[in-house]
């Protein structure tokens, strides 16, 4: 079969089952108003999932087990209601690096560690005239040295920003 153009282009049209539906949508609801919910369930459109966490590492061991002893990746997928998908990837992962193990992420380390972050909100809440250069000094002392920006980042992050205070009149 060659793809041409009229195959690529070729719209999806609503099964008699879906036209009934949206056809009972439209005829019952008085008011007028479409309830897009259903609309979008009875025409087909599937929503995107909101991520979850991972799965546990017995529950991954059990799937590089059933997969060990010659089941499928569809039979394991109903077996322990899990996306085949997940299935599959937990499979590659396996037989690429031998474990079934979280692997470490990408991305650098964080500079300053949440006590060091503290100490410096508490800093900065104590005295709200400090410069940045006296914070700079304040982590080296700590321990945890860091730079201007790491330390403006930290603050700009927990919702502290550089304002010039105002002048009160004498």
């Amino acid at each position: 079969m060659s793809l041409t153009l009229a195959n690529l282009t070729k719209k999806r049209e609503l099964t008699k089952g879906q036209k009934h539906k949206l056809k009972e949508l439209f005829d019952t609801n008085k008011d007028k108003e479409i309830d897009y919910h259903k609309l979008n369930v009875s025409s087909g459109v599937k929503h995107q999932t909101i991520k979850s966490e991972e799965l546990s590492i017995d529950l991954r061991d059990e799937i590089v087990a059933r997969h060990k002893s010659g089941q499928g990746y569809k039979t394991i997928s109903k077996a322990l209601s899990v996306p085949r998908s997940t299935v599959a990837s937990i499979v590659v992962k396996w037989k690429k690096y031998g474990t079934t193990r979280t692997l470490p992420r990408v991305g650098r380390p964080v500079k300053l560690n949440s006590r060091a972050r503290r100490a410096l909100i508490r800093e900065v809440t104590k005295n709200p005239t400090v410069t940045l250069t006296e914070l700079q000094k304040f982590t080296a002392d700590m321990g945890d040295p860091a730079g201007k920006t790491t330390i403006l980042a930290a603050l700009h992050k927990s919702g502290f920003y550089c304002k010039v205070t105002r002048q009160k009149p004498l």
